[in-house]
């Protein structure tokens, strides 16, 4: 298996890296039925990519075998904001039949974290994602990982994180503090409940801290009761 070079860097704000152990707890706790998650946001610059990225090595960290899957393939910032190097096929080259599972699959210099990234950005990402290849490989990946995280398009961008939802196992939204209305928050919800995959939670991202504790705070609580953790500006997604 080749490997790749992702630059992945220690968090340096303590109260961030906490965070992703909190996110990482949780998703541990919801059992071994869990494994293959959806992240997704209502829209771009929400910081699902960094999120998404970072809750996949705080789990490799831990031990646990887990797989990333850039699966943004109309507008993945992954590879260049990281400056990945050696990549060759991904998963467009394997969902349209130009390469195998195995061809697509990159060890990371983290050891237990593995990824497949987009490969060229197809014309047709939605029917790509819909093929039963893509449902078949979530299934042969659940044999070899303990966590399949996969970074999906923003909901209200595109029809893929539905169509990518319907082959997970939950799906989790990453809220930017100020960004988005409840409206839009809740419609997106909406969406992703009617693929039948359960909503496991929140993010809330790029929040500054003190206001979780003031008035403010409680506004969010109104609409995010049910979030895995937060993460500051100081380490903006």
């Amino acid at each position: 298996m080749q490997q790749i070079n992702m630059n992945l860097k220690p968090l340096a704000n303590f109260r961030v890296s906490e965070s992703y152990k909190v996110v990482r707890s949780n998703l541990m706790f919801l059992g071994g039925d869990i494994k293959a998650i959806l992240f997704t946001s209502c829209i771009e610059h929400e910081g699902k990519s960094t999120v998404s990225i970072n809750v996949a090595k705080s789990l490799a960290e831990s031990g646990k075998k887990v797989i990333y899957i850039d699966a943004d393939m109309r507008k993945s910032v992954l590879a260049a904001r990281y400056s990945v190097s050696g990549i060759g096929k991904g998963l467009s080259h394997f969902l349209s039949d130009q390469a195998s599972l195995n061809d697509v699959i990159y060890a990371t210099e983290q050891e237990n974290l593995f990824i497949i990234t987009t490969g060229p950005f197809p014309p047709n990402p939605s029917e790509l994602l819909s093929r039963d290849l893509f449902a078949e490989a979530i299934k042969v990946l659940k044999n070899t990982f303990d966590y399949i995280i996969i970074d999906a398009p923003p909901i209200t961008a595109t029809a893929d994180p539905a169509v990518i939802a319907s082959v997970s196992d939950g799906a989790v939204m990453v809220v930017a503090a100020k960004k988005v209305s409840s409206r839009v928050i809740n419609n997106c919800i909406d969406q992703l409940k009617r693929t039948g995959t359960p909503v496991l939670g929140a993010i809330l991202n790029k929040a500054d801290t003190k206001y979780l504790t003031s008035g403010y705070g409680s506004y969010y609580g109104k609409y995010y009761s049910k979030y895995y953790g937060k993460q500051d500006d100081s380490e903006e997604a």
